[in-house]
């Protein structure tokens, strides 16, 4: 079992060298003001001096300048309203 957890952990490595991601979560299921979404939960940051989050913050930032792609998903049962301010 060692082995195994030591090789997925190595080929994760492996996959994330050179390509910058984080994922945050939306766990509360409760908006702040306006309806902006508190980021929860950090899941994932392969550069946290690049990607600055706090928890329960509704900003999200970037330090680094550059080209960032942005993907979101929403689940709920009416639909909801995304905007992305930057």
């Amino acid at each position: 079992v060692e082995l195994v957890a030591g090789e997925a952990a190595a080929l994760k490595t492996s996959l994330h060298q050179g390509y910058n991601m984080a994922r945050w979560l939306w766990k509360s299921g409760i908006t702040k003001g306006g309806g902006a979404v508190p980021w929860n939960v950090q899941a994932a940051n392969t550069d946290p001096a690049n990607f600055i989050w706090e928890a329960d913050k509704t900003v999200v930032m970037t330090l680094a300048p550059g080209l960032y792609r942005i993907e979101f998903g929403f689940y709920s049962r009416t639909r909801p309203v995304v905007q992305v301010i930057l």
